[in-house]
């Protein structure tokens, strides 16, 4: 029996139980894509993608440029101040959601967060280059993470199974990847009962490459998809979610206890919580997340978007738009006295971010204005 998930701003989730396949798919949200996180962004060279513990304080992992991830700075967590400096000294931009869930199990683990709270002096947990987490980042966290476990417990319910009948996990997609899976396990990105998790990437790429050598793969992909139809389970309709669901929220945004948490489950007739695996074993089948396909391998290629310019009357060009661009998308150029302000297309996040717009002081700033380079 195991546990098969997708993980993205939706979270596509699956259950094999004795050759049966139970659907679901829990809206998660932004947050696990590093979207509406202050200093968030998407899996791309330069994000903070895990923490760990060392013996001087919180050890920072970085996406070097072929998206591995490498040992950063060892910063206090309470201020920033950098212990030790790491290969990735100066390189990191931004946060991936993996790391903010990585930074939000291990605060819990240490202490460093009561939820809804974090104890530090500015309610903050420090990384290194300037960058951290603050207490509204953990709750968009926990929304994302809530909605996989009630997901996870809706799916037990609906087959008629404990989550503890199942001990294997397949963590798919880059916020299933770059994480630490036993972080993971703590928070409930995946049920903690699992024993063996396996963390492979994005399959997608692989897929298409089977498919090609292979085109009848198509037929039996069809065949499959009817018979899991079959078994899909909408979330929004199932009573188990939308009870279990609203439980999540109150742990994670107001701090209910877990002992309170459970009463409400055995009030509701349902499964208490999994037992923790004692030794769980995980297998990163990939270096990372888009894995090397074909002789030629992976290789990143820039300038692959459109440039978009805008011109808004009453900018005073202060730059704080190109400053506070988690992607570096922007930039702001002079003329004569008037400002102009490019996007890259391929590195922007588009309206699921607008901190462009949000950090404007003059509030000129209007995303949707902006207009492809060759038709301005």
């Amino acid at each position: 029996n195991a546990f098969i998930t997708d993980f993205g701003t939706n979270a596509e989730m699956a259950l094999c139980l004795n050759g049966e396949i139970y659907t679901g798919s829990a809206a998660a949200g932004p947050a696990i894509e590093g979207q509406r996180i202050e200093n968030g962004m998407l899996a791309s060279p330069g994000a903070i993608s895990d923490v760990s513990v060392s013996a001087l304080g919180w050890k920072n992992y970085v996406l070097n440029g072929e998206l591995i991830a490498c040992e950063g700075d060892v910063v206090a967590p309470s201020s920033g101040k950098v212990l030790e400096e790491g290969m990735m000294h100066g390189s990191a931009v931004g946060v991936t959601g993996t790391g903010v869930i990585a930074i939000t199990s291990m605060g819990i683990d240490l202490g460093l967060v009561t939820l809804p709270r974090v104890g530090t002096p500015d309610r903050r947990i420090h990384l290194q280059d300037g960058l951290y987490v603050t207490e509204k980042d953990v709750r968009e966290a926990g929304k994302a993470l809530g909605a996989f476990r009630a997901g996870y417990f809706t799916l037990a319910e609906e087959a008629g199974i404990l989550q503890d009948d199942v001990d294997i996990a397949y963590m798919a997609g880059a916020s299933g990847f770059y994480v630490d899976a036993i972080k993971s396990l703590n928070v409930g990105q995946i049920p903690r009962c699992c024993e063996t998790v396996y963390q492979v990437g994005n399959t997608s790429l692989a897929l298409a490459r089977d498919i090609v050598r292979k085109p009848e793969l198509i037929d039996f992909l069809q065949d499959m998809a009817k018979q899991i139809r079959g078994k899909h389970i909408m979330f929004p309709e199932s009573q188990v979610f939308m009870q279990v669901y609203p439980l999540e929220l109150a742990y994670w945004e107001e701090g209910m206890p877990l002992w309170e948490y459970e009463q409400w489950l055995k009030k509701y007739n349902y499964q208490g919580f999994p037992r923790k695996a004692k030794d769980p074993k995980v297998y990163k089948i990939f270096k990372r997340d888009i894995p090397d396909l074909g002789e030629k391998g992976l290789k990143i290629v820039r300038d692959i978007g459109v440039l978009l310019v805008g011109e808004f009357p009453g900018c005073i060009g202060d730059r704080l738009c190109e400053e506070e661009c988690p992607e570096r998308a922007i930039t702001v150029e002079e003329k004569d006295g008037e400002f102009k302000i490019f996007v890259r297309s391929e590195l922007c996040l588009g309206i699921a971010c607008l901190r462009c717009e949000r950090i404007c002081p003059q509030k000129v700033f209007k995303f949707k204005e902006l207009l492809h380079e060759k038709f301005r």
